[in-house]
């Protein structure tokens, strides 16, 4: 495969870097195009019940109520957001999530699951083979993604779906690693609430082996000691190996189906409506 490595980031640049960097991207981006859309449909939210305490008592000597302090109900229906406005940023692991293609039902995609809980504007801006630092045949990556939005005014929440080429890159050998990485787009970001999902792959050899991709998500935990607007939605503790396509590395319809369902609902739980943030960095879909 020929390709011009000699591109640079606009947020910093840096010399010697390897033309494999962006090689292991190139195999992303060409595997993508071989996923199935196989799979069955993802486990549904289920609305939980809590039933306030009964007591019975008849007869004129029956003993006054004592009353009772425990909580109403919880409301039946999905979390609620206090983010009315998201942009989501990936590479080709979010290209399904918006797709005809893996999910040919509107109502299983990204943009209205992020609906669903109370997102008003959603906005995705996917890249196959994408990185933070380096580009792929001279498309945006995802530090001149984010610049494009802010540069519009744009001061909503922010979905980051990235990491998975940001760790085969580092073993490919980098000169950024995973910190500067997150601080490049943490920077550019700024103060804005931002929920990042952490990755995960089923390879166990080469560039895109999990053992790599467990490393960017203990320096992704470390950030939010930096970043105070900064939450991670554990993908990686709650994606099945089922989910996975041939490639390990991007999903099949069910997996898309259940990413995108999760992202939005761990959004919800990280930045719940009429209350503060998580105080937790680390945060799930249930």
């Amino acid at each position: 495969m020929n390709a011009n490595f000699s591109d640079r980031s606009t947020v910093n640049t840096r010399a010697g870097r390897s033309a494999r960097v962006v090689v292991a991207a190139a195999l992303l981006m060409l595997v993508v195009s071989s996923c199935g859309t196989t799979g069955s449909d993802g486990a549904r939210r289920s609305a939980l019940k809590q039933e306030l305490p009964s007591s019975s008592a008849s007869g004129s000597d029956a003993p006054t109520p004592t009353p009772t302090t425990t909580a109403p109900p919880t409301p039946t229906g999905p979390p609620r957001t206090s983010c009315t406005q998201v942009v989501h940023v990936g590479d080709s692991t979010s290209e399904g999530l918006t797709s005809s293609h893996y999910l040919p039902r509107k109502n299983d995609r990204l943009p209205a699951q992020f609906h669903e809980v109370g997102v008003r504007w959603v906005r995705t801006d996917i890249s196959g083979a994408r990185s933070i630092v380096e580009r792929w045949h001279n498309q945006p990556n995802a530090q001149e993604a984010v610049q494009a939005q802010t540069s519009r005014g744009y001061d909503g929440c922010w979905s980051i779906a990235m990491g998975t080429n940001e760790a085969a890159n580092q073993a490919v050998g980098s000169a950024y690693d995973a910190r500067e990485r997150i601080d490049l787009l943490m920077h550019a970001i700024g103060k804005a609430p931002v929920l990042w999902p952490t990755v995960k792959t089923t390879q166990h050899s080469g560039y895109y082996d999990d053992t790599n991709m467990q490393k960017f998500n203990d320096a992704l935990v470390q950030a939010c000691k930096r970043y105070p607007n900064l939450r991670v939605y554990d993908w990686a503790s709650e994606v099945k190996d089922n989910w996975f396509s041939s490639d390990g590395i991007h999903f099949t319809s069910a997996g898309y189906r259940q990413r995108a369902y999760r992202i939005a609902q761990a959004l919800a739980r990280a930045y719940p409506r009429d209350s503060e943030a998580s105080p937790d960095c680390v945060v799930h879909s249930r």
